[in-house]
């Protein structure tokens, strides 16, 4: 199955995919402008993961990085391209990236067309964060990341609301934490 985007349509944008012979189309995700617009540029796949550009939307409707599982769970912004200002077109990262991205190591690189310091587009990378994989073991939870995944460690808290403090913990992969009455969120912050 080969996976698209398309921009337009009576929305702002969908990323689908659809079968080599033209068959069982179907949709992985429908932009709403919130999370990006107008998609451009081929997709990159990485694992059972796809990532992709939009021109507008996101936060300051300059466009977005985003990434969708091949099943169509898991869509999420991994990035929102700043404001710019509405004289000069200037911003630090640029903005309406129009083209694909490409894969290096454990980077995203593309390019936007316009912003940057004079407004002539930029060149910007994303990093994309290592899976964290969470398993029981008695009365414990077991937390994995890959080992080549530098420069990440591992935090928790106890809410997932704006404000909420994230806590380092300790140990390399793998880290073995007791389960406890109250909720607990994990994740891997460069």
């Amino acid at each position: 199955m080969a996976q698209r985007i398309t921009a337009g349509g009576g929305n702002v944008g969908t990323v689908f995919a659809i079968n080599t012979n033209g068959s069982g189309i179907t949709s992985l995700h429908v932009f709403n402008g919130a999370d990006g617009s107008n998609p451009y540029g081929k997709l990159v796949l990485v694992g059972n993961t796809l990532y992709g550009t939009t021109s507008g939307g996101g936060t300051w409707t300059n466009g977005t990085v985003f990434a969708v599982n091949t099943d169509s769970s898991g869509f999420k912004v991994m990035y929102s391209f700043t404001a710019h200002d509405p004289v000069s077109y200037t911003n630090s990262d640029g903005f309406q990236p129009f083209d694909g991205l490409v894969l290096s190591g454990d980077m995203l690189y593309g390019t936007a067309k316009l912003g940057g310091y004079y407004d002539n587009g930029t060149v910007f990378g994303v990093v994309i964060p290592p899976s964290l994989s969470l398993s029981l073991s008695g009365t414990n939870v077991i937390l994995t990341w890959p080992t080549n995944a530098v420069g990440f460690a591992l935090q928790s808290t106890t809410n997932l609301a704006p404000t909420a403090t994230w806590s380092p913990v300790a140990g390399q992969t793998p880290v073995t934490n007791p389960v406890t009455v109250s909720q607990k969120f994990f994740r891997l912050s460069r």
